[in-house]
């Protein structure tokens, strides 16, 4: 996570790790930190470099049973199958990292086909809805500052056809 967020650890085009990947990394650390400490279990690299055939199917076991636990720990604490499947992602880019600078072999049990994320569907409103989102002024007033912003993403990704995602990232350039 230090030779991220310093800059020494870089992306294969050679870009800087960017900030949010950087609090992704700690996130996951964070939660991984909680699940060890909650559920009173290890997790562990090993640092060797070859594996003989008992120590691979070990190995194998204990990540499957690492991921059962973590998984099941993060559905429990409410988290979607999106952010389950980020969490397995980022320990798939760290292990990778750590097979490809120094040489462990760890990388391999943690494959894709455990956590799969999905596209939610889109949700539709229809033009009743809209033009109360829009034009009823007791609904705008009933509502927590945090919903009148989300309200203003809807009105503008209904306006514009624009995700949430796509809003945020817009920016001015002149």
């Amino acid at each position: 996570i230090r030779a991220s967020a310093s800059g020494r650890r870089r992306k294969p085009d050679g870009d800087r790790i960017r900030p949010g990947t950087v609090d992704n990394y700690r996130n996951t650390h964070r939660l991984l930190m909680i699940f060890s400490r909650e559920k009173q279990c290890r997790w562990e690299v090993d640092t060797s470099l070859r594996f003989s055939a008992l120590r691979f199917r070990q190995r194998k076991a204990y990540w499957e049973k690492l991921w059962r636990q973590f998984s099941d720990f993060l559905y429990a604490r409410g988290y979607a199958d999106n952010y389950v499947a980020n969490m397995f992602k980022t320990l798939r880019t760290v292990l990778r990292y750590l097979h490809l600078q120094y040489g462990y072999t760890e990388y391999q049990f943690l494959p894709h086909r455990w956590v799969h994320a999905y596209q939610p569907d889109f949700q539709v409103i229809s033009p009743e809805q809209f033009r109360t989102l829009l034009y009823d002024n007791a609904l705008y007033h009933r509502l927590t500052p945090r919903l009148r912003k989300i309200r203003k993403f809807m009105i503008a990704g209904c306006l514009t056809a624009l995700r949430a995602s796509d809003l945020l990232n817009l920016r001015s350039r002149q």
